[in-house]
């Protein structure tokens, strides 16, 4: 009866997870994903590293890993564009 009990419980849940995934009003408007917003430009960029500096969310101190920091939470590719705020997070 235990084993019976487990099986239930565990057909339930897997129902439950489907019915979690195929409603689309959680996703957005007609149910498609928004659209990623570009990078900004190195102002915008700024403005949001030091706000999280601000909320106490440290920044890489190597070059290389503020490379990457920039390239995945900004979108950054042009690694010209990317020295400017390093440059401005060496000053801090």
């Amino acid at each position: 009866m235990h084993k019976n009990q487990i099986r239930m419980e565990k057909t339930q849940n897997h129902h439950h997870q489907a019915q979690k995934v195929k409603n689309p009003s959680k996703t957005g408007a007609g149910g498609t994903p928004k659209t990623p917003k570009g990078p900004g430009s190195v102002e915008d960029i700024k403005a949001k590293m030091h706000a999280r500096i601000e909320k106490g969310v440290s920044l890489p101190k190597v070059e290389a890993k503020f490379m990457n920091y920039g390239k995945n939470c900004f979108r950054l590719t042009d690694v010209e564009v990317i020295q400017d705020p390093w440059q401005w997070r060496k000053s801090l």
